[in-house]
């Protein structure tokens, strides 16, 4: 009978963690909730999922970018949208992914102040707060 060597017996006890790993349902109706406020360009639908805690930040990368809290993040979306327009917010073939938080990446097209339509990615990032899932991260990649 062959032995196993105790290097063999450490890799097989390591667990392997599937690629497509399930998020769960609260985080997924934060994702689902955000992408029909983004697409009406609704600021109140999409700060009702940031942390509203003294010292919580909301990390913004679009026309300015930084570390805000939720007030301050309202009103960097405010603007955005008063000079940005939706035109699609795709969600990828491979869906929301799971590790190493909820965070999801859109197909993106939107005009741009001078009417010009842009194209790229949105990036959208989750954290937990207690039990409940908020948006820490929004990102515009072109």
């Amino acid at each position: 009978m062959k032995r196993l060597t105790p290097l063999t017996l450490i890799i097989l006890a390591i667990p392997v963690a599937a690629d497509d790993e399930e998020i769960d349902d609260a985080a997924k109706a934060v994702f689902e909730s955000f992408e029909g406020a983004w697409k009406d360009g609704s600021v109140g639908g999409i700060a009702a999922h940031f942390d509203r805690s003294k010292d919580a930040k909301v990390s913004l990368s679009l026309h300015k970018s930084g570390s805000f809290s939720a007030d301050q993040a309202r009103g960097v979306l405010k603007e955005y949208f008063d000079d940005y327009t939706v035109v699609s917010l795709d969600l990828p073939k491979d869906g929301y992914e799971a590790k190493p938080s909820p965070h999801v990446s859109y197909a993106y097209a939107w005009t741009d102040p001078a009417g010009r339509k842009q194209t790229g990615k949105l990036y959208v990032a989750l954290a937990k707060v207690g039990e409940k899932w908020v948006i820490s991260q929004i990102r515009v990649m072109k």
